[in-house]
């Protein structure tokens, strides 16, 4: 799912750009079971999978948006499935025109922004 201008597939490329090692060993330290350490790293893993395409929609020309868009309610999962499916066809398409470093980067702050928020109200 994550493309831009070629395939990236390395789960370890993932861990290594969101810090997984550091992740861990911070929460190994304060007594966070593995099974709770993984189901926490899933998470952020999701939240980067789902900031990536919204970065990559986010630097889409107009019309490739509204196109992305056009006749769905992504409050409803299979619209938010098809919305997801249509950014990466364009990704395949465009992406060759994006920094894809820049691209992670974001993604990656941005998931960690979002897992905090997601954090602090539970």
């Amino acid at each position: 799912m994550l493309e831009v201008g070629g395939e990236m597939d390395s789960a370890n490329l993932y861990d290594r750009i969101l810090g997984k090692e550091e992740f861990v060993r911070q929460l190994k330290e304060k007594g966070v079971s593995d099974e709770i350490i993984t189901a926490e790293w899933e998470k952020i893993y999701k939240l980067f999978c789902l900031s990536y395409v919204m970065q990559v929609y986010d630097r889409l020309p107009m019309s490739l948006q509204k196109e992305a868009e056009m006749g769905l309610d992504i409050t409803k999962a299979e619209g938010a499935t098809e919305f997801l499916q249509r950014v990466s066809k364009h990704t395949k398409e465009f992406g060759g025109k994006m920094d894809v470093a820049d691209l992670v980067k974001e993604a990656a702050n941005e998931a960690y922004k979002m897992y905090v928020e997601l954090e602090e109200k539970k």
